[in-house]
């Protein structure tokens, strides 16, 4: 049977007085696919889902080495034909990562390939230096980035730091150095 589905024919033995219906079923051809089978994803990660075509029971295999940045994402149903997986933030800024989940059944093995970009920092200032006299005065820069920033403060007592909706303003006294 070169079909993804069982085939089945019957046939009658009649005895004369009886006869008795004999069914014949052959069974299907297995197979086992994947919808897809290569994702890509940006430094930050996200979410990818692979449809599983299957007649026969099957596995689903992280690559040991990915296992810590693709994570199955469990589902409720009793049965799925789809399984999701989530894919970390790479934070390294040097290298991309590549993995495989394999999907298998016995002898059927299909392959998926998961790639993902490094990480690329981005970040604005909305000016690099300021000039403040002598007399005192202040100054505003505002920050945005693409990752987690922190801003420290001088350890000085003449500056004083402020923030309100990622405007860092900075108060200076007048200078008594002169």
């Amino acid at each position: 049977n070169e079909t993804n589905d069982n085939r089945d024919f019957s046939f009658l033995l009649n005895t004369g007085a009886d006869s008795k219906e004999i069914k014949v079923i052959q069974k299907q051809k297995d197979a086992l696919t994947v919808t897809e089978n290569a994702f890509s994803f940006d430094a930050f990660g996200g979410q990818f889902e692979i449809e599983v075509i299957a007649n026969i029971d099957y596995d689903y295999i992280v690559d040991e080495a990915a296992a810590e940045w693709i994570t199955p994402v469990p589902t409720k149903g009793l049965e799925s034909t789809k399984v999701v997986f989530n894919v970390a933030m790479n934070k390294d800024i040097v290298n991309t990562r590549t993995a495989t989940i394999t999907v298998k059944s016995g002898d059927f093995i299909e392959a998926i390939t998961v790639n993902q970009a490094e990480f690329v920092p981005e970040w604005e200032v909305s000016a690099t230096e300021a000039w403040i006299g002598s007399d005192g005065g202040s100054c505003e820069f505002s920050f945005t980035a693409n990752q987690n920033f922190e801003v420290i403060k001088p350890d000085v007592d003449w500056v004083k730091m402020t923030e309100k909706d990622g405007v860092y303003s900075f108060e200076i006294a007048p200078s008594t150095e002169y």
